[in-house]
């Protein structure tokens, strides 16, 4: 009987919608922070994207002109040391950086055009990160029609490229270029897309067809793995 009187109170009834209010008023804050959270994933992912765009699109100018190079960082060693300035390639040339996260060495790589009839002019850069460091620099050549065929796969690929979301990566091999042609310059870096895989086989293909050694990588990522105990040979991966 008390409690069927305490429902008839109007006090009771008073408190009872103050309840569905607070209640539904939880509801909708829920609601809102999960929107909210929501929404600011979406625009962290997209920002996050953006960045990774600039740091991998290719620009007008060397490649200190992007602040965003996916391949500069504080207290980086110059990306193309030992290798000719761009003054130096004649008005049609390539540099490159080569940069296996594993592996016994990195690699850095020019090819231009000097002027007249003669062969198309190249030099290789090894720089030995094992137990015997040190620097070599080889020298090479490659036929006039195979440069400029090479070349011309790069402007192609190079060409307006906006970057990629899908460049970073914890590992793989992080490469960067510098391309002179006349008086323009185009650069980018980036590391694992399939933009900058194409860039990273056709070098190594001229490296190794042009250059060739027993210090050249032994995959086709550039990396290159020490001998196999007692064969002589790299082990085999994958």
């Amino acid at each position: 009987m008390r409690y069927a009187s305490a429902m008839r109170s109007p006090r009771f009834w008073l408190w009872l919608h103050r309840l569905g209010y607070v209640t539904t008023a939880l509801m909708v804050l829920e609601l809102l922070a999960i929107g909210g959270g929501l929404i600011y994933g979406q625009f962290a992912g997209y920002r996050q994207l953006q960045q990774e765009r600039a740091a991998t699109r290719t620009v007008e100018g060397p490649l200190t002109s992007n602040p965003d190079s996916y391949i500069l960082f504080p207290d980086a060693p110059p990306p193309f040391a030992g290798l000719p300035p761009l003054v130096a390639l004649s008005g049609d040339g390539i540099r490159a950086t080569i940069q296996p996260s594993f592996g016994l060495a990195h690699y850095r790589v020019a090819m231009w055009q000097p002027a007249g009839a003669g062969p198309a002019q190249g030099v290789l850069i090894i720089e030995h990160r094992g137990d015997e460091r040190g620097v070599d620099r080889r020298p090479f050549a490659l036929p006039r029609a195979t440069y400029a065929d090479v070349l011309a796969k790069i402007d192609h690929w190079a060409a307006n490229w906006p970057g990629s979301g899908g460049d970073y990566c914890c590992d793989g091999t992080a490469i960067g270029f510098e391309r002179v042609s006349g008086p323009r310059v185009l650069s980018g870096s980036g590391n694992c897309s399939d933009h900058y895989d194409a860039l990273k086989r056709l070098l190594l293909q001229i490296v190794r067809r042009y250059a060739a050694g027993k210090d050249l990588p032994t995959e086709d990522d550039w990396t290159l793995y020490p001998p196999a105990p007692g064969t002589g040979q790299a082990p085999a991966t994958g």
